[in-house]
């Protein structure tokens, strides 16, 4: 399982719906099995496409229903998502809405995921607090580390070592940007006109947060290894960054 699923699993399990089994699966939609090949999906597709185009049913003789549209829309992308080996992996792991959360993020409902998490099981909320209480220790560890340092109370520890949480937390911060600029563009959410749509993350400016954040971290670094007298650099040099 990629490292992205495995992460938003342990920390958002407890936001997703647990409707999502009484829907109607897109494997369901193609009628394939989950293990099925891409030569299996292209056929099924072509099958189900057959029989549940809106012109396919008009040409039989149905009135075609907002439902039968729906439900041929939905199919469609059923295949797109399982032709896609990346994004079938994704839905494999954590449902249709689950997928759409991590690929649109602002097509998140607050309400939604207030009443799943409290819907949901004891452990999955577990899960956000044991979450939150590391986050808080994490932020008031360091100051404390570097104030113990400072005073001489690790006597001769190196600031590498004091530092750790800072690159915990730089290893977090990193792995985010990196997300932020695989995800891609964010698509137009569908109530909002073409003209009008402005991508809130535009490439550019992701990348130039990476560039910015990988600086700083660089800056960290030098200024922990130039404390430790680890190298002869000039302080001026250490501030470059």
């Amino acid at each position: 399982m990629r490292f992205d699923i495995a992460f938003f699993l342990c920390c958002c399990r407890s936001f997703l719906s647990s409707r999502q089994s009484e829907e109607e699966s897109f494997y369901d939609l193609l009628s394939v099995d989950k293990h099925a090949t891409q030569d299996e999906l292209k056929r099924a597709y072509k099958r189900q496409s057959l029989q549940m185009h809106p012109d396919k049913l008009a040409q039989k003789g149905k009135s075609v229903t907002a439902e039968d549209r729906d439900r041929f829309t939905r199919m469609r992308n059923a295949y797109e998502v399982l032709s896609d080996p990346r994004r079938r992996e994704t839905y494999d792991a954590i449902g249709e809405r689950g997928m759409k959360w991590m690929e649109d993020p602002l097509s998140i409902d607050p309400q939604e995921l207030a009443h799943n998490f409290a819907t949901s099981s004891i452990l999955d909320r577990s899960k956000i607090f044991a979450i939150f209480l590391a986050i808080y220790v994490a932020v008031f560890l360091l100051p404390i580390l570097i104030c113990l340092m400072a005073d001489g109370t690790f006597g001769g520890a190196k600031w590498v070592a004091v530092l750790t949480p800072l690159w915990i937390w730089d290893v977090f911060i990193l792995f985010y940007h990196t997300r932020v600029i695989m995800m891609g563009p964010i698509k137009r959410p569908e109530h909002i006109p073409e003209e009008e749509w402005v991508d809130p993350l535009p490439m550019k400016k992701r990348v130039s947060a990476l560039v910015r954040f990988v600086f700083l971290v660089l800056f960290q670094v030098l200024l922990a290894l130039k404390m430790d007298a680890i190298i002869a650099f000039p302080w001026w040099a250490v501030f470059i960054p």
